[in-house]
């Protein structure tokens, strides 16, 4: 891994290009104020972008993609809400399971169930956890935490 401070609400502004040159779905990003993160940025980047692009495929009817930034004591909850069909509560202790696929009855989607077992190890490896919040109808919420950078969170309050 290759760690550096940035700033957590830079990027998440500059990441998912690809879902704003499309043009089809909206992200929503919302930071509930400016946090600073030690992480390796790309990898990170990569637990995002596949939340998104989860969400574009599991929800394809929702066009608005929500994702926020919130300080929760020392580490910052990065989430990603969409407005689907949602997952069905049997199915959520496994979604990060390696190589394990949710049925998706809606069509056209496919998937190695890899996806979300590789960004839990990346999540684990930064020192954060992982976790998905759903309900039938209701959409789901997929988020991860990550510690702040204490360094630079104690000059801002100096």
């Amino acid at each position: 891994m290759q760690k550096k401070v940035f700033s957590v609400g830079d990027w998440l502004s500059a990441s998912c290009c690809h879902v704003k040159v499309e043009g089809k779905f909206r992200l929503h990003i919302s930071e509930s104020e400016p946090l600073f993160v030690e992480t390796d940025e790309h990898r990170i980047d990569q637990v995002l972008v596949n939340f998104v692009n989860n969400a574009m495929k599991y929800a394809p009817n929702s066009t608005d993609i929500y994702i926020s930034a919130e300080k929760l004591g020392d580490k910052v909850k990065i989430s990603v809400r969409d407005q689907g069909q949602g997952i069905p509560p049997e199915k959520l202790p496994y979604l990060l399971d390696r190589y394990y696929r949710v049925d998706y009855t809606g069509g056209g989607a496919s998937a190695l169930g890899q996806g979300l077992y590789i960004c839990s190890e990346i999540i684990r490896r930064h020192g954060g956890e992982i976790g998905v919040d759903s309900h039938l109808g209701d959409g789901s919420t997929f988020w991860f935490s990550l510690p702040l950078d204490r360094q630079f969170d104690n000059e801002l309050i100096e």
